[in-house]
């Protein structure tokens, strides 16, 4: 296991936000007109265990259905994803990532 300085060393170029904005739910209309290459291509080279190809597929194809529209936060997605027995092994993989990052919820006092 890193200590953590060197975790903050590997991951500072890309923010915490970056996997989750991949599923978030809001945007997921947004993301079916244009695709977020960018972010998909950060996230795949920082866990280069994420198959980029298979990734876009899947992400692809659950912004494009309703059924995962009604969805809030990314433990609730994992849940459905299980609970419906759906495949899709990347994006499990990365939200196996999203849930077990931990996250700031505020700003830091001034």
């Amino acid at each position: 296991m890193l200590p953590p300085n060197q975790v903050k060393e590997r991951f500072c170029f890309i923010s915490d936000y970056s996997a989750v904005s991949l599923l978030e739910v809001p945007k997921f209309q947004e993301c079916v007109k244009k695709f977020p290459s960018q972010i998909l291509d950060q996230i795949t080279d920082v866990y280069f265990m994420l198959q980029k190809d298979r990734l876009k597929t899947e992400l692809r194809v659950i912004y494009s259905r309703s059924d995962f529209r009604n969805i809030t936060g990314a433990i609730s997605l994992l849940l459905f994803i299980i609970e419906n027995n759906f495949k899709f092994p990347e994006t499990y993989k990365l939200l196996l990532i999203i849930v077990t990052i931990p996250m700031t919820t505020a700003e830091a006092e001034r």
